[in-house]
């Protein structure tokens, strides 16, 4: 935004000599006024006939093109790279320096994408990242505190399968460290689409190369929805998120109202609530073991960490 001030400078004199202060004639000022100058963005209407939507298994459909010859589109169909089933097993460490957070990732039976990339979402300082062979930390963005976002994905070329997270692989060897205590983040996983001359592309995206014409409005609805977050399959999983220096008391009960807002927990959401509500680390200690000592997969991994506040 570019901003212009207007401002004059009031130039007055002395009487002259022998003339008394009273006989000066009065100071004036004038009030400065910024006047700021900007530019809005366009406003694109949208055409009745348009409209961008997901199909039940999260591809794309662009509805009110058209085609070169000015006649309307059929739907389009984008593939994108959400067709992968991620799930995360995470073991946590304690350690001189905090925690070690050990993942072992799986993409599920069924996945027609083997997982390219991920990247876990912590909640405070990540000291150091690491992958296994075939694999590489590709960076830790903190430019949006206090969330720090760890990317990790492949390191080999599409063609070598040593490694690959393909249906029904496990991998384990990704690993983060952490001065902050241990609680629930999300990790976001992309498949991977063939590009250009790999075996297996499919020119579903570059419509301006094609028949297709798409207006701006279609333009901007694709974009939106195909930004990296939407263009994802997000699992929550243990990872850094508390600082130590906060109360155990007031971690364990932020921690458990996120878990009330997670379907994998709806089953133990009475628990929780009243869990929520307790005054006491002692009763909120037993409860928890009792939790569990039930629970499996997330919930138990979740519920241990918590328990590992009240000790």
């Amino acid at each position: 935004m570019k901003c212009s001030f207007h401002s004059s400078v009031l130039v007055f004199g002395l009487a002259a000599a022998g003339l008394c202060q009273s006989q000066a004639p009065p100071a004036k000022t004038k009030r400065v006024v910024p006047h700021v100058l900007g530019t809005r963005e366009q406003v694109v209407q949208q055409a009745p006939n348009e409209k961008v939507s997901l199909t039940a298994d999260g591809d794309l459909v662009i509805e009110g093109a058209v085609l070169t010859n000015g006649s309307l589109s059929p739907p389009v169909v984008q593939i994108r790279a959400v067709h992968v089933k991620p799930s995360v097993t995470s073991v946590v460490r304690i350690t001189e320096g905090g925690y070690e957070y050990q993942y072992h990732i799986q993409n599920g039976e069924g996945a027609r994408q083997w997982i390219q990339i991920f990247w876990v979402d912590a909640t405070g300082p990540v000291t150091a990242a690491r992958a296994p062979a075939y694999w590489r930390v590709y960076n830790i963005d903190r430019s949006k505190a206090p969330t720090e976002r760890v990317f990790i994905g492949r390191d080999a070329v599409d063609t070598d399968t040593t490694r690959r997270l393909s249906a029904g692989v496990v991998e384990n060897g990704f690993v983060l460290e952490s001065p902050c205590r241990p609680g629930l983040v999300r990790i976001s996983f992309k498949g991977h689409k063939p590009l250009r001359g790999e075996a297996g592309f499919v020119d579903d995206e570059d419509f301006e190369t094609g028949e297709v014409r798409v207006s701006e409005w279609l333009r901007r609805e694709i974009i939106r929805i195909s930004m990296l977050d939407g263009n994802s399959v997000p699992v929550y999983a243990i990872g850094p998120k508390i600082l130590a220096s906060a109360p155990a008391l007031e971690a364990v009960r932020s921690e458990l109202l996120q878990a009330l807002r997670i379907p994998e927990f709806m089953a133990d959401r009475d628990s929780l609530m009243s869990l929520v509500a307790a005054q006491d680390a002692a009763t909120m200690k037993n409860d928890l073991s009792a939790l569990a000592s039930r629970a499996t997969g997330l919930r138990g991994e979740f519920y241990a960490a918590l328990l590992g506040y009240l000790q």
